[in-house]
């Protein structure tokens, strides 16, 4: 069970007139994450008068009208893009998830996956039908534990005392009463950030790009692996620490491969200069006589440039990406992969003909992209097709929610280098050197979790 996508909230300042722009700032925030999920959407706006206003949709951001949105008063707000199929026919179990019980009032915005989930359902419903109350979400199981904690503890000792009983990576925007709550994990595996609006209010998301493209935002910094942070609408904010005991700190590699927006700073590294130096490096490890260098748009883009700037080949785009249509990664089935790549990709066959081409990708998961393109690369008459991988082979599942399950999936795992040639008829094949891909991204090689790259699993 995981839950994946994006979030974000906004709570604005006491002395602030212009609540009404409220509507507006939360559904941008939502346009700008749209990358990280396309299953569902949800926005909830508080006012602190009882008077609140809740809609969430399945599918994306312009499935809800911006008019309902816009003149919607408020002082806070939560988003959620979700990617996940479970309760896929329930709306009401999309996120942003709210519980009301007495004078205790939760709305939860969440991205994660907890790994100890049978303890806590039973430590919750004290073992009365556990089968079926697995099948409750992650950000479920949150709420239910937090409420139980809250008729006895103050909302911070209520946070901490439920978030130390749960084991696994999550960010979680939550809001109790009129609080709201910024929270990342102690290993610090997802992204999470915040900014300034002005002075009228603060600003949390899951990427810096987020906050850069709200009028007046400014980021302020990451959300500290372990932190919680408290934002009130009088413009206090308070910093905590989850845990006394220090987790090793495991930021997701996947952010700075695919998932992030190339203009936001995750832990302090623009995700774009990053791909960069993937190129770059990969260019020093691969040293291939070619005419051009292409990248597979759009992630493979960045590295591209940064390979042939390092390798001095011309670079040249010889396939055109449909932008109407979503990321192909994140649909469920070959099926619907298979079928979007279709209508995803257009290829210059005068920029192909009796070339040698470098091909870069930003990633082979399941090689879905990669079985279909070359065959028809191939079919333009190029002289030789080297494929240039700007990150290692991905050989494990991820145990903390990013799309990557099944080992059976795994394109690099199944094949060998000379397995991958026969079965796709290209030249060469590389992919970027475990070092390499570390010295690039420049973050402590003990602060990545690598376990999709090194078949090391995170100890918990």
């Amino acid at each position: 069970m995981q839950e994946n996508g994006g979030i974000s909230g906004i709570i604005l300042f006491q002395n602030n007139k212009n609540i009404n722009n409220i509507g507006t700032i939360i559904y941008s925030t939502l346009y700008s994450l749209q990358h990280r999920g396309q299953k569902s959407v949800g926005i909830f706006i508080d006012d602190f008068k009882n008077n609140k206003f809740i809609i969430k949709k399945k599918g994306i951001i312009s499935s809800i009208s911006m008019n309902k949105i816009i003149k919607i008063d408020g002082y806070l707000a939560i988003g959620n893009i979700g990617d996940t199929n479970k309760n896929k026919h329930n709306i009401d179990k999309y996120q942003p998830f709210i519980v009301n019980e007495n004078d205790i009032k939760i709305c939860i915005s969440y991205v994660g996956n907890i790994i100890n989930r049978t303890f806590l359902i039973k430590k919750i419903f004290e073992d009365k039908d556990i089968n079926y109350n697995k099948k409750i979400l992650d950000y479920e199981l949150i709420s239910k534990l937090l409420l139980k904690e809250l008729k006895s503890r103050n909302n911070l000792d209520a946070i901490k005392y439920t978030l130390n009983t749960i084991v696994g990576s999550y960010c979680i925007i939550i809001s109790i009463n009129n609080k709201l709550y910024a929270i990342r994990d102690p290993y610090g595996v997802r992204p999470l950030c915040y900014g300034k609006i002005n002075n009228s209010g603060y600003i949390i998301a899951s990427e810096s790009s987020t906050i850069d493209m709200i009028n007046g935002g400014v980021l302020i910094r990451d959300v500290k692996p372990g932190e919680i942070i408290e934002f009130d609408y009088n413009g206090d904010i308070k910093h905590y620490t989850l845990l006394s005991n220090k987790k090793k700190i495991s930021h997701c590699i996947f952010e700075y491969i695919y998932l992030a927006r190339p203009d936001s700073i995750i832990d302090n590294k623009l995700v774009y200069t990053v791909r960069e130096n993937f190129g770059k490096q990969l260019a020093k490890e691969y040293k291939v006589d070619c005419d051009i260098v292409c990248p597979i748009p759009d992630s493979g883009i960045i590295s591209a440039i940064g390979y042939s700037n390092e390798a001095k080949i011309k670079y040249t785009e010889s396939i055109i990406k449909n932008k109407y249509i979503g990321r192909t990664f994140i649909l469920p089935t070959f099926n619907d992969r298979d079928i979007a790549l279709m209508f995803k990709m257009n290829f210059i066959k005068e920029n192909i003909y009796s070339k040698k081409i470098m091909i870069i990708d930003d990633s082979i998961v399941r090689g879905t992209t990669i079985k279909k393109i070359i065959p028809i690369i191939k079919r333009l008459n190029p002289k030789e097709i080297h494929i240039g991988i700007s990150s290692p082979k991905i050989v494990n599942p991820c145990c903390f929610g990013v799309n990557i399950q099944n080992k059976n999936e795994l394109f690099s795992k199944l094949y060998s280098n000379n397995e991958i040639l026969s079965l796709i008829k290209c030249d060469s094949l590389k992919y970027l050197s475990i070092d390499g891909f570390i010295e690039s991204i420049g973050l402590n090689k003990n602060n990545l979790c690598l376990s999709c790259i090194t078949n090391k699993i995170i100890e918990l």
